[in-house]
């Protein structure tokens, strides 16, 4: 609990405290009216009570009720700035963490990434509910704290006793948002699943597959078997909620009769005028009411106060393998590459993705990698952009090690175009420059049509903007321009071109293989092999071949097979 308010108040630390102030004042107004009830009651009552006393009195008493009505607009204004802020603060927080992360291990770590599914979930709200419970919480237990002076004066005993009648409904309500919380733990792997099983059946990338394959069947079988679980869970909890309470209202009611019997007592004995008795009544009714909010509300405390444990676990546990370095590389010096030794291993899984890899590359040199699928050549690109730490062995970089770099200079010297490449629905000069698209006007209108991409740069992109729709080559093209956008010292293509056409693939390729930088190419299209300096053969996670074509074809190995089943008729010519 102490975390979680450490945390909301860090978040706008100034409309906070100007919002306790106001809560604090607001939550003493009530005492104020009920009091001047009470004199004005007095005042008619005694016989040299002056006009001008009773207009005072009466103007306090006015004065009480204005403040109650100023007052809810004025932390209605504070508590909705503090919400938003909050809320966005806090899933900004956790975006700043992900870009602070260097590799991509988070995802690999199954608890870890179930917590993250878990934070991106309620950071939109949780927050939110866990400030409007405090604020309500604060403030009923201000209000209930300034009545019970009042009833202090009367029978200490029967106040207390009204107080302490709230315990009970505390207590279960608090073992009852426990077990909500246990809930969601659980709840938040079947969401994730419905989540991902909806999405699919309404992404028209898979909707094709799904008609053809009739999986629509099966996907909503499997979404209603998550929400059938869910339901589950969730009708049990709401029992709990509604037979759990109610011997804790009935000791609550219980507790509350002795204290109002006890008051009554007092006052029947004490001859109490008619004020006393007005003040008492109001006291104990509004005491009762402010009462139950704390039980309602402190117990939601406890629940949403969960979030920020995991928040706080997210934000400071160590979480992150790859450590930076602060050596830089010149620029427009392509890079050499020297693997020795390199192992790694995915968290979770039995096998080495890697296996004692070894692979030297020549600054300047053209390599491309191929393999079959789990081969290994994906991962190597990994490592080798510090996307992962490696358990053996080491990689350098013109001569340095690699862990000695600072990684965000080294990985600007670097373009990429992955399997998976980014559809960013901005604009296409977005797309391609990000936020240097305006002062380069000129070099990217070259880009789009050096790819022969159809539209201008200031189209939007995406239909949830209201832009163009494009197709997958489209998109490719635009990660293609958005790699050569770079002058960077090593080029890294991951089957870039798996979507293009065969004459885009043919000249891009040539225009790639042309730039004076090093280039290393993961492909499985062997039509434009022969152009490479050097052919590398990965297999279960090792280089096995390593050669220009006419050694590798003439050695008759695992590239030899794999020219012959593309190649047939070429067989002939190349030996």
């Amino acid at each position: 609990m102490i975390l979680a308010i450490r945390y909301v108040f860090l978040s706008c630390p100034l409309r906070i405290s100007l919002l306790i102030a106001l809560i604090v004042l607001q939550g003493l107004i009530p005492a104020l009216n009920i009091f001047m009830t009470g004199q004005i009651i007095n005042s008619l009552q005694a016989p040299d009570t002056s006009n001008s006393d009773l207009m005072i009195t009466i103007g306090i008493w006015c004065l009480s009720l204005l403040g109650m009505q100023l007052m809810q607009p004025l932390v209605n204004l504070l508590q909705g700035d503090v919400t938003e802020i909050a809320t966005s603060h806090f899933s900004g927080s956790i975006m700043q963490r992900m870009n602070s992360s260097f590799s991509l291990s988070l995802f690999d770590n199954k608890e870890r990434y179930e917590q993250l599914e878990l934070l991106k979930k309620e950071a939109g709200y949780r927050p939110i509910n866990f400030i409007i419970c405090l604020i309500y919480a604060f403030r009923a237990l201000i209000m209930s704290g300034s009545l019970l002076a009042v009833l202090i004066k009367y029978s200490g005993l029967g106040a207390a006793i009204c107080a302490v009648s709230v315990i009970p409904l505390i207590v279960i309500n608090l073992r009852i948002e426990r077990k909500y919380w246990e809930n969601l733990i659980h709840n938040s792997k079947d969401s994730i699943l419905m989540r991902y099983v909806y999405g699919l059946s309404m992404d028209k990338g898979y909707l094709q597959e799904i008609r053809l394959y009739g999986l629509g069947k099966y996907l909503l079988e499997k979404f209603n078997l998550a929400a059938k679980r869910m339901f589950q869970r969730m009708h049990a909890q709401r029992l709990r909620a509604l037979l759990l309470p109610i011997p804790a209202t009935v000791l609550s009611l219980l507790l509350l009769f002795l204290g109002v019997y006890l008051f009554l007592n007092t006052l029947r004995s004490s001859h109490l005028a008619v004020s006393g008795l007005v003040m008492v009544f109001q006291s104990i009714v509004m005491m009762k009411s402010h009462l139950d909010e704390i039980a309602n509300y402190g117990a939601n405390l406890k629940s949403t106060s969960s979030f920020f444990a995991s928040y706080h676990s997210f934000m400071t546990d160590e979480i992150e393998p790859v450590r930076n370095g602060e050596k830089r590389l010149p620029d427009h010096q392509p890079f050499a590459i020297d693997v020795a030794g390199l192992r790694f291993q995915y968290q979770g899984r039995s096998t080495h993705a890697l296996n004692h890899v070894n692979l030297t590359i020549n600054a300047g040199e053209k390599v491309a990698i191929l393999g079959d699928n789990g081969s290994g050549k994906t991962t190597l690109i990994k490592l080798l952009l510090r996307m992962y730490a490696a358990e053996e062995g080491k990689i350098s970089v013109s001569g340095v090690d690699l862990e000695q770099l600072d990684i965000e200079y080294y990985r600007q010297q670097i373009a990429t175009v992955f399997q998976e490449y980014g559809k960013y629905e901005f604009l296409v000069g977005e797309n391609i420059a990000l936020n240097h698209y305006e002062a380069e006007t000129e070099q990217l209108e070259a880009l789009i049509k050096r790819v022969k991409f159809p539209y201008s740069l200031q189209t939007k992109l995406g239909k949830q903007f209201g832009g163009d729709e494009l197709s997958i080559g489209q998109w490719q093209k635009l990660a293609i321009a958005r790699a050569l956008f770079r002058n960077a010292n090593l080029f890294i293509f991951d089957e870039f071109s798996s979507s293009l056409d065969p004459e885009t693939e043919h000249r891009l390729f040539n225009e790639i293989l042309a730039l004076n930088t090093t280039v290393i190419a993961v492909t499985h299209r062997l039509g434009n092999i022969k152009a490479f300096d050097r052919i590398v053969v990965m297999a279960d996670g090792a280089v096995i071949e390593n050669g220009d074509f006419t050694t590798l074809i003439n050695q008759r190995g695992k590239f030899y097979d794999m020219w012959h089943a593309q190649f047939k008729s070429v067989i002939g010519e190349a030996v």
